[in-house]
């Protein structure tokens, strides 16, 4: 009752109140589901087009960057010119970051993040307003494919010290009861630490539990030694960390539901998940553009390892554009989900850090 309460009431009236545009994001990705292949490539690419056609005109990094390399930027805006735009990388973010927010913010509003430097670099960037309610949207459609619906009880094991900052703020103390999500830290797994979890768990009944899957391992080899699990679950995503497949046969076999892989990365969102029926990674297509490059910046064709690059579709505060994250992945031999009837391309693998 309380799940049909906060999914139809509660979280659509704050959302309402707060005027920040997750309504219409929520409505806008389920209508790109059912949509052909073809017609959802011509929505992103209109959307892609709209973003570089803002940013040439608000953004002083890339007026300064076409100005000095002779490009208009009316040419420079159409999306049959995209792969003429330059290759981001975290030392140019970090070298250039007062240039590449948007002149233009009217109506829109930045938050400063940043990532916690595990490739040896930190980033600081900002992500708007309205990517936020994109980067919501696209949390709950991802999930549902899975059947876990909003309102229903998640624990988080993770320990980015942003989000646990943000967990023990008052709003996120708020948050955690109202939307029964409850934020586990996963910096210290000590045996009296993972029995309180467990504990918790116990009597938190979560249907979701989302983990690294180092550290969702070392809680599932302690539940095993006490011979326990946790009935109430009904999925488990693992994401921020590589995957791997004793780790995923560990934890079916320990916690008896499906483990699920998603890809993401914290400046633009999550970019791809695992669904129930098919192989590889389903990509947020309509949220953000992919594309996985030879070492010659060339497309790389199914089944060929390359460089993920991302452009956030949704971030006017501060593009995102052609964004190298660090990644290797592949392209499925298959060009779309249909086999679980989605439109969207899908990811084989992704094969690890550059």
């Amino acid at each position: 009752m309380y799940q049909r309460i906060y999914s139809g009431v509660i979280y659509p009236l704050y959302h309402w109140a707060m005027r920040d545009g997750a309504n219409a994001a929520i409505r806008e990705l389920v209508r790109n589901e059912t949509l052909s292949p073809a017609d959802l490539t011509l929505v992103t690419d209109a959307k892609l087009e709209r973003l570089l056609r803002f940013t040439c005109r608000n953004v002083p990094y890339y007026r300064d960057y076409f100005r000095e390399n002779g490009v208009s930027t009316g040419d420079a805006g159409e999306v049959g010119n995209f792969r003429s735009w330059p290759l981001m990388s975290r030392a140019t973010i970090n070298e250039s970051l007062a240039s590449l927010v948007s002149d233009d913010l009217k109506g829109n509003g930045l938050d400063s993040n940043s990532t916690g430097g595990s490739t040896g670099e930190v980033l600081k960037f900002y992500t708007d307003w309205r990517s936020g309610a994109y980067r919501k949207a696209t949390v709950r459609r991802n999930k549902r494919w899975l059947g876990i619906q909003p309102g229903e009880r998640e624990v988080r094991l993770w320990g980015a010290p942003l989000d646990v900052k943000r967990s023990k703020s008052i709003r996120g103390s708020i948050h955690s009861i109202i939307a029964r999500e409850k934020l586990l830290s996963a910096d210290k797994l000590g045996a009296d630490t993972l029995a309180t979890y467990l504990e918790f768990c116990h009597s938190f009944r979560p249907r979701l539990l989302i983990a690294y899957p180092s550290a969702l391992s070392e809680f599932a080899n302690f539940c095993r030694e006490r011979g326990e699990s946790i009935p109430s679950l009904r999925a488990i995503i693992c994401s921020a960390e590589t995957l791997f497949q004793h780790d995923r046969e560990l934890l079916e076999s320990i916690f008896g539901v499906k483990v699920y892989n998603r890809y993401g990365c914290r400046e633009v969102g999550d970019l791809a998940h695992e669904v129930p029926g098919m192989a590889g990674l389903v990509v947020n297509s309509d949220r953000v553009h992919v594309e996985i490059l030879d070492e010659q910046g060339y497309p790389c064709g199914p089944g060929e390892q390359g460089e993920v690059v991302v452009t956030d579709l949704d971030n006017f505060g501060m593009p995102l554009i052609r964004y190298r994250i660090g990644d290797y992945a592949r392209w499925s031999q298959r060009s779309d989900g249909m086999e679980v009837n989605l439109p969207f391309p899908v990811l084989e693998s992704v094969d690890g850090r550059t």
